[in-house]
């Protein structure tokens, strides 16, 4: 006879620290030729032309486990903050939970479940019970991903070790144990963080004026995106577009224009990330020639 899991009724009811980059000026004078591609350049130091412009850059069920199937539940409606966890794109990260053990404790009688919560959806990221890894009802997305060290249990160790982090894995995380001592909950908001590339300029000169543009991707989350004059004055007012690639990351255009009537302009392209990652700040000047 198939052995029924305890946890099965709960988951189908629920299914600026300031940093200045380098210091680089990138001089562009209108009468150089257009549409020139920028590369990093050493040292940072040197002044830049249009020629060579850059940017730095078991047992049958029982009443303990009928009992283990409202535990969950009694935890739902406690609205508590969950202090966060954050992990760079694409590593492991490990979420701790612990509870009370004893020498010789029946890990037979142990139940440990991880859910995971992202607004109404609620996902089965990792279960044990009778004495092994029951991951039947895992959700598809943390198949072959997530591991419960066995030799933690006895010393009541069961945190949660994620492989691969992705931006999909963002939200809340809880860990349910049940054991001959009693009951313990834990829970974590993991949040994802990639940084930006270094972004990488290009111009072009029209009647309109000189147009500055910088493209840089990779990052995670969204970041916030200023071009600032030579007073701080934001001017950002030009364009900024956002787009995702198939791993979920941002990849990120922004362009100025600055008038022909103006005789030289110093701005500063500012990228300020949400999460992981320091401010890039990279100074610029536009000079007539």
């Amino acid at each position: 006879m198939e052995l029924l899991s305890p946890v099965i009724a709960f988951e189908l009811q629920m299914g600026k620290l300031r940093h200045r980059g380098g210091s680089d000026a990138l001089r562009v004078h209108k009468g150089s030729m257009a549409d020139r591609r920028c590369k990093p350049r050493t040292p940072a130091s040197q002044p830049l032309c249009a020629r060579h412009c850059s940017l730095r850059p078991a047992p049958a069920i029982n009443t303990f486990l009928t009992y283990w199937l409202y535990f969950p539940l009694l935890f739902m409606g406690k609205v508590q903050s969950a202090p966060d966890v954050i992990a760079r794109f694409g590593e492991d990260i490990t979420l701790s939970c612990f509870f009370p053990a004893k020498p010789g404790m029946d890990l037979q009688r142990l139940t440990i479940t991880w859910q995971k919560e992202m607004g109404a959806e609620v996902l089965v990221v990792h279960s044990y019970y009778y004495g092994r890894d029951q991951l039947t009802r895992q959700a598809e997305v943390y198949r072959h991903r997530t591991q419960v060290n066995p030799e933690g249990l006895d010393r009541g160790n069961v945190s949660l070790t994620l492989s691969g982090v992705r931006s999909q894995d963002e939200g809340i995380y809880r860990c349910y144990v049940h054991s001959e001592l009693g009951e313990t909950s834990e829970h974590w908001e993991l949040r994802v963080g990639a940084p930006f590339s270094e972004p990488q300029l290009t111009f072009s000169l029209s009647s309109g004026g000189v147009t500055l543009t910088v493209h840089t991707a990779g990052g995670y989350p969204e970041a916030t995106v200023q071009w600032l004059d030579e007073v701080g004055g934001n001017i950002t007012a030009a364009g900024t577009t956002e787009q995702r690639d198939e791993q979920g990351l941002y990849e990120v255009t922004s362009w100025v224009t600055v008038p022909p009537a103006t005789h030289s302009t110093s701005l500063t392209f500012l990228l300020t990330p949400r999460v992981l990652g320091a401010p890039i700040t990279r100074p610029l000047s536009v000079e007539d020639s």
